[in-house]
């Protein structure tokens, strides 16, 4: 699955955290998070984007690829971001 975000998510750069919005929903993002917002580029699936993860953060594969999964549902509950094939 490829995580694709929506073209009408407000992107804040607040003190250091991005926060992103949408209609009536904010969602405040830790370093990885961001991080993991900005790889959403429309071309990279959840796996390749949590390959990367586990590289920059030297963390097992299983476990970015978790993380990856547990985020990109957050945000596609959240209305931030589409899932496509």
């Amino acid at each position: 699955m490829t995580p694709v975000p929506h073209l009408d998510v407000r992107i804040r750069n607040y003190r250091g955290t991005l926060i992103l919005s949408r209609a009536d929903t904010s969602l405040e993002l830790t370093d990885v998070a961001a991080l993991v917002w900005r790889l959403m580029d429309g071309s990279r699936s959840v796996d390749q984007i949590a390959e990367v993860i586990a590289t920059e953060y030297a963390i097992d594969l299983q476990t970015a690829t978790d993380d990856t999964s547990e985020l990109v549902q957050t945000l596609v509950t959240g209305g931030m971001v589409e899932l496509t094939n």
